[in-house]
C-alpha cells in the first residue's frame, strides 16, 4: 500500500468521482448522505491510507487537489456541469476537512502503530459501502421537495402591447450575461412561439440543450403563462422546473415585467442549496429581462 498513501489526493478524488457516477447512474440521491456523510468518510479513508498525513498542512492539501481532480473529472465525462460542481465545493471541502481531522487525530492516538494493509484496503472501501447503505435509508425520511418560486422585475419605457410582442418569441438573446451564466450556467439563445394561443409550444433553445413550455394563459400585455412539458439539460435530472410566466402591468414611466419561475429540487441540505438555487434563477431572469430590454431598444432604431 505504499503507492496508495503516497497518492491520498488521488484516493480522495476517484471516491468522490465514483460516488458521483453512481448518483448519476440512478443508485443514490443528492441528499444529505452524499453531500455530508460520505465526504467525512472520504476525507477519513484518505487521510488513513496515508503514511504521510501526520500535519494538518498535509491533510488541506489532500483535500485541495483531490477535491481539482475531482472537478477535472466531473467535468470531463460530463457527470455535473461547472457550476453545478463549484457550488458543492464549499461543502464538500468542510465534510472532508472534518473527516480528514478525525482520521488525523485517530493516527495520533488509537492507531499510532502501522495500519495493516487488510485494513487499508477496508477503510478506502468504507466510503462508498457507506453511500450505497445509508443512501436509501436515508430516503426513506426525507419528505418530498416543496415547490419554489422566484420572482424577478423590470420596468421598461415601453407599452405593454408592445412588450408582450417582444417576449413572445424572442429570435436572439444578446442581453449582458451575469457571472454565473459567464462561467457556464446554461444561457439560452433563443425562444420561439409555435402560435399565439393557449395550448402551444414555447420553447426555449439552449447550446446544449431545450426547455419546451405549454402555453396556460396567453392575454397580450397582461399575462403569458406556461407550465414545463419537456427539457433537456445536462446535469439537471435533480431540478424539477414547474410553471414559468409573464405578467405585464402598466406603470407612470412604462411597463413592468414580472417573470416568475417554480421550481422543485432534490438537493439537500437545503439549508445549503436552496439560497444558491434562487441565486442561479434570479441570473437566469436577469439574462433574459436585459435581453427583452436590448431587444426593444434595438427595434426602437
Amino acid at each position: 500500500m505504499k503507492g496508495v498513501r503516497q497518492i491520498s489526493w488521488a484516493i480522495t478524488a476517484g471516491l468522490l468521482f465514483a460516488g458521483l457516477a453512481l448518483q448519476w447512474a440512478g443508485m443514490t440521491d443528492y441528499g444529505w448522505v452524499f453531500f455530508v456523510l460520505f465526504p467525512v468518510a472520504v476525507g477519513f479513508a484518505s487521510v488513513v491510507a496515508s503514511g504521510t498525513a501526520g500535519r494538518i498542512t498535509v491533510m488541506f492539501a489532500i483535500c485541495v487537489v483531490g477535491l481539482g481532480l475531482f472537478l477535472a473529472l466531473a467535468i470531463a465525462f460530463g457527470l455535473e456541469g461547472l457550476v453545478c460542481v463549484l457550488m458543492a465545493m464549499p461543502l464538500l471541502f468542510v465534510a472532508l476537512f472534518i473527516g480528514a481531522g478525525i482520521a488525523l487525530i485517530c493516527r495520533n492516538t488509537i492507531w499510532k502503530e502501522r495500519i495493516g494493509q487488510e485494513r487499508n484496503l477496508l477503510v478506502v472501501a468504507f466510503p462508498l459501502i457507506l453511500l450505497l447503505v445509508a443512501d436509501p435509508i436515508s430516503r426513506v425520511f426525507e419528505t418530498d421537495p416543496a415547490t419554489i418560486t422566484i420572482a424577478s422585475t423590470i420596468t421598461l419605457p415601453d407599452d405593454a402591447l408592445e412588450v408582450f410582442a417582444a417576449l413572445q418569441s424572442m429570435d436572439t438573446l444578446q442581453g449582458d450575461r451575469p457571472w454565473l451564466l459567464r462561467i457556464g450556467l446554461p444561457t439560452p439563445y433563443a425562444c420561439e412561439l409555435e402560435a399565439e394561443r393557449v395550448g402551444a409550444k414555447r420553447t426555449c433553445i439552449f447550446p446544449n440543450g431545450h426547455i419546451t413550455a405549454e402555453v396556460t394563459a396567453y392575454e397580450p400585455g397582461i399575462a403569458l403563462r406556461m407550465k414545463v412539458v419537456d427539457y433537456d439539460l445536462p446535469g439537471r435530472h435533480w431540478f424539477h422546473f414547474g410553471d414559468a410566466g409573464y405578467s405585464f402591468e402598466r406603470v407612470a414611466t412604462g411597463t413592468k415585467v414580472t417573470r416568475t419561475s417554480a421550481y422543485r429540487s432534490d438537493l439537500r441540505p437545503r439549508w445549503y442549496w436552496e439560497p444558491l438555487e434562487k441565486l442561479g434563477i434570479e441570473q437566469e431572469h436577469e439574462f433574459v429581462l436585459r435581453s427583452l430590454k436590448k431587444n426593444l431598444e434595438l427595434a426602437a432604431y
